[in-house]
């Protein structure tokens, strides 16, 4: 028996972009369909989210009340968007990218939109705003680095690549970190610490990574980063 959250079969994570732009659809990244787990013998349930375990009872039980016993139990919860602690990041219009339902979220917000601010210009942060820049989006990025893809680039590289993607419609504010997310007029505006205020409709958030789903975990009293097998 599998019990997911989410309430999509498992899907490849990094083809969210795409998605964005309107290139794929959920059918083309998921891995496999309902007939797969069917033939494979697995009892998929989608939409459970499980907020207890009982390892006692050998038990797990679900948000609705539902719950499943268990001769082994394994926790492969994954991670979730990790939210910087920035003054205003609850604001209403300020979005992550980590599931489809994050992605339909921010596509719902593109209509009224015309400019995304994009904090974070690794690969995820560019191929996001690339997908939103498709969509008709003016997309600025918000770098701490004073250049892009440090880590897969030299500076060389790095400098062709900005070049290209500016002639495609980006900017980029590079070298700057953010000190506030404010209300303005029908959007937001982002407020550097040095003092430069970036207007849009929208901020996504994609370069502050993820953490790990521990609470599960917590509440069988283990010391986990990532997940553990539990037997017995």
């Amino acid at each position: 028996t599998m019990l997911s959250r989410s309430r999509h079969c498992f899907y490849y994570v990094p083809a969210l972009p795409e998605y964005l732009a309107g290139e794929k659809g959920v059918r083309d990244f998921t891995l496999h369909d309902l007939s797969w787990y069917e033939r494979n013998a697995i009892d998929l349930r989608l939409g459970v989210e499980v907020t207890a375990v009982d390892p006692v009872a050998k038990s797990v039980v679900a948000r609705g009340g539902e719950s499943w016993s268990y001769d082994r139990l394994l926790l492969a919860t994954g991670g979730r968007a990790n939210i910087p602690p920035i003054k205003g990041i609850d604001a209403d219009g300020v979005m992550t990218l980590r599931t489809i339902d994050d992605a339909d979220r921010i596509l719902e917000r593109i209509a009224p939109a015309r400019r995304v601010v994009v904090v974070g210009g690794g690969l995820l942060g560019l191929e996001a705003g690339n997908g939103l820049r498709r969509r008709g989006l003016a997309v600025s990025v918000i770098e701490v680095a004073d250049r892009l893809l440090p880590r897969q680039t030299d500076p060389a590289a790095s400098a062709l690549l900005q070049q290209q993607l500016e002639r495609m419609g980006f900017s980029f504010h590079l070298g700057v970190r953010i000190r506030e997310i404010v209300r303005w007029k029908n959007g937001l505006a982002v407020v550097t610490e040095e003092g430069e205020s970036i207007r849009s409709e929208m901020v996504l958030l994609v370069s502050a990574g993820v953490r790990p789903e521990t609470g599960l975990a917590r509440d069988m009293g283990l010391d986990i980063g990532l997940g553990v097998k539990v037997d017995d």
